[in-house]
């Protein structure tokens, strides 16, 4: 698969199958990619946290919220993702890594895309209600990012716009996302 063809089907996908559950190892090794990535200074500070237990993933499902430019919109309980990888930072090492995070959830979707799954990566998380599920040391870790993978159930497509980047559905099964041109977000060249 060519880089662009990767990243237009690499989306915000927000309805998933619920029946279709991610082996963890299948987690595991999207997670293996990303300590490949880049890392600021080479610090390396994010850890991970697969979650493909079907009763665990309802419980960090019920904490996250959806499509914040939706209004009055989140998936139902029959729309859930099969898995989630949760993003730490490790606040031993750095007090945070927004790059780290950033680069670690778009190649865990890229990863997820390749396997013919979607994703979406969630910053508006309750953590503290997250870190409690997870048994997680809320001293030692900070969650930066929740990363939802899932067996599709939307069309989600890009469409080229000049001003309005609100997402938006079009009907029940066809999400629309409108990305700005590469000639409007170049603002010059020498």
């Amino acid at each position: 698969m060519e880089l662009k063809e990767l990243l237009e089907k690499t989306r915000s996908i927000r309805r998933f199958d619920p029946d279709v559950r991610i082996p963890l190892n299948k987690l595991e090794e999207m997670v293996s990619y990303v300590r490949l990535c880049p890392s600021g200074g080479n610090f390396q500070p994010l850890r991970f946290y697969c979650v493909s237990d079907r009763d665990m993933c309802g419980k960090i499902f019920r904490n996250l919220k959806w499509a914040g430019r939706i209004k009055d919109w989140d998936p139902s309980e029959n729309e859930q993702p099969g898995a989630y990888i949760v993003i730490l930072t490790d606040k031993e090492i750095t007090a945070n890594a927004p790059y780290d995070s950033g680069i670690a959830a778009h190649t865990i979707l890229m990863a997820a895309a390749l396997e013919g799954y979607g994703g979406c990566m969630l910053g508006a998380v309750d953590r503290k209600e997250v870190v409690t599920l997870l048994s997680i040391d809320p001293e030692k870790y900070a969650i930066d990012l929740v990363v939802a993978i899932g067996a599709v159930a939307e069309k989600s497509f890009i469409e080229d716009c000049t001003g309005d980047t609100c997402y938006r559905w079009a009907s029940d099964e066809i999400f629309y996302v409108p990305k700005l041109s590469t000639e409007s977000v170049i603002l010059g060249e020498v």
